[in-house]
């Protein structure tokens, strides 16, 4: 069988093909020589060529690994896409003088967080917090109906997945269910489900 030697560049790309080079210089060629038509034509060719490389690429590179487990099916894509695969460990990214325990470090962070708060005085042992005279937060309808007015529709919906243009097509109908589920949850200081 007759065998046939390629040259490789060490800048290209992974999926970049001799075909695609010749595109390449075919458009390049035609910018020279000022032929605008030749060369918008090509540049559309090479665009999806390019394509068509990068996606045949990426397919037979992690198609492979479809059958194979997920972990080394995402440590490909992850290799591919150039994401880091592993995260350092917390405690290499703090720098402090001396080593110390899980437990020790934790002291320290706490001490940092009380420095804080070394100057005041101490709350006495009997203080009671009062809050008969507290009145709950409440909106208004009007302000939840404005606020649903100005969501962005381009914006991704909320956990409950409803789109946002629901929400702002239909504010008028939503304001006042959406207040009472606000004012209900400030009245008995819990977050809805």
């Amino acid at each position: 069988m007759p065998e046939r030697s390629i040259k490789v560049s060490p800048n290209d790309r992974p999926w970049m093909t001799s075909h695609l080079k010749r595109l390449i210089l075919q458009r390049q060629k035609a910018f020279a020589l000022g032929n605008n038509f030749m060369f918008k034509l090509l540049r559309n060719k090479v665009n999806r060529e390019r394509k068509r490389c990068r996606k045949v690429y990426y397919k037979k590179k992690v198609g492979n690994l479809l059958d194979s487990k997920p972990k080394d099916w995402w440590r490909e894509v992850k290799q591919l896409s150039g994401q880091q695969s592993t995260r350092p460990d917390l405690r290499s990214m703090i720098r402090f003088d001396v080593e110390d325990s899980d437990e020790g470090l934790g002291n320290r962070i706490n001490e940092a967080f009380i420095s804080v708060m070394k100057d005041s005085p101490p709350l006495p042992e009997d203080f009671n917090l009062s809050t008969d005279n507290d009145e709950p937060i409440s909106i208004s309808e009007t302000t939840v109906e404005r606020l649903l007015c100005a969501i962005s529709v381009s914006k991704a919906s909320g956990p409950d997945e409803l789109p946002n243009w629901v929400l702002k097509s239909f504010s008028d109908i939503l304001a006042p269910a959406i207040t009472d589920i606000f004012n209900a949850s400030f009245r008995e200081c819990k977050v809805p489900r």
